[in-house]
């Protein structure tokens, strides 16, 4: 035999709070010459919607933007940010609009001023050499890299060599083929 039913009650189930998320894309101290950067960032249990903030204050005291997504987006593509150093954040919130933590920040650079190009110093321009010379030049203010090319032609459309990221201002390239 059963019994009868027993009273009823009501209970309400909240959705729990979500973590912080984990940012992913840019990378700590990135430096990018786009002023409008793509974020991404990992997504959370329990996370619906996602708000981004970005600040040229790591306390994000102030803020230059900020921005809730539609629920499960994980990107944001700024709008056009001046010349500086940033911090961005980024915070889950359940499908009640309960927001977790904020993740821990992140810096980036956006550096849209191209550096001045350097100016060759040796070997000097129409002289003639034996063998592969070490070329070098001049360093410009801001920059921090270089690059190098030559070629058999003034045009420099398809270079014969061109070398990887340099942070010295000379490279000696590999030996030159010189039978043209």
């Amino acid at each position: 035999n059963w019994s009868g039913w027993s009273l009823t009650r009501t209970i309400t189930i909240l959705p729990p709070v979500p973590p912080a998320p984990v940012l992913t894309v840019p990378a700590n101290g990135a430096l990018t010459n786009l002023n409008t950067p793509v974020f991404n960032w990992n997504s959370v249990v329990s996370g619906d919607t996602y708000q981004l903030q970005i600040s040229v204050v790591n306390t994000f005291a102030t803020t230059v933007q900020t921005f809730t997504g539609a629920p499960g987006v994980r990107t944001y593509t700024a709008t056009p940010l001046v010349d500086g150093v940033y911090y961005w954040r980024v915070k889950a919130l359940n499908v009640n609009s309960v927001s977790g933590p904020w993740s821990g920040y992140r810096s980036f650079t956006v550096d849209t001023t191209a550096p001045a190009a350097p100016a060759l110093t040796n070997p000097a321009n129409g002289v003639t050499v034996i063998g592969t010379p070490n070329f070098s030049w001049a360093a410009t203010a801001t920059a921090t890299r270089y690059q190098f090319e030559y070629d058999n032609d003034a045009d420099l459309l398809s270079p014969t060599y061109t070398s990887g990221e340099l942070t010295a201002t000379n490279v000696t390239p590999p030996a030159m083929g010189l039978g043209t």
